[in-house]
């Protein structure tokens, strides 16, 4: 069986990580947030904002690394695979994604025996920070429900 045709990385978030933009550290920082996030999350958080892209600048991500992320979702494909995956499976995933669209989410938790999706309603890619609290308690109670077994 062949992976269906799944909606890819929103073409601009491709073109603006193939093609980097000539900026100052901090602006192409905060154009690779506003990628992740909306607008009015950005403009609503301007102290947690300014935290983020001080410790994305303590460790920039390497253009070559953004580039082989991209690839290894492109060229990667393990969908005749996942249903082997035995572990309890927790797939969250924002609603509103543009690097990976939610029905890239829905697959994965389809084709995982009892895999569980969270959907965080008008998030994109960075739902961790947008939604932190709620993300949290959906990933605790998971944790909650599904603890470690000993060896």
């Amino acid at each position: 069986m062949n992976a269906p045709a799944v909606p890819t990385t929103d073409p601009v978030i491709i073109e603006a990580m193939q093609h980097p933009r000539e900026l100052p550290p901090e602006e192409k920082t905060m154009e690779t947030l506003r990628l992740m996030m909306s607008n009015e999350f950005i403009d609503n958080n301007p102290e947690l904002i300014q935290r983020l892209i001080a410790k994305m600048m303590e460790h920039p991500a390497p253009p070559q690394g953004q580039m082989r992320q991209i690839q290894a979702g492109t060229d990667f494909d393990i969908y005749e695979r996942l249903p082997e995956i035995k572990a309890p499976t927790l797939v969250i995933h924002g609603e509103a994604d543009r690097s990976l669209p939610i029905e890239n989410g829905r697959i994965l938790a389809s084709r995982v025996p009892g895999a569980e999706l969270a959907i965080m309603e008008k998030m994109g890619h960075g739902f961790m920070w947008e939604a932190f609290d709620e993300s949290n308690r959906i990933m605790l109670d998971f944790l909650k429900r599904h603890p470690a077994k000993k060896a």
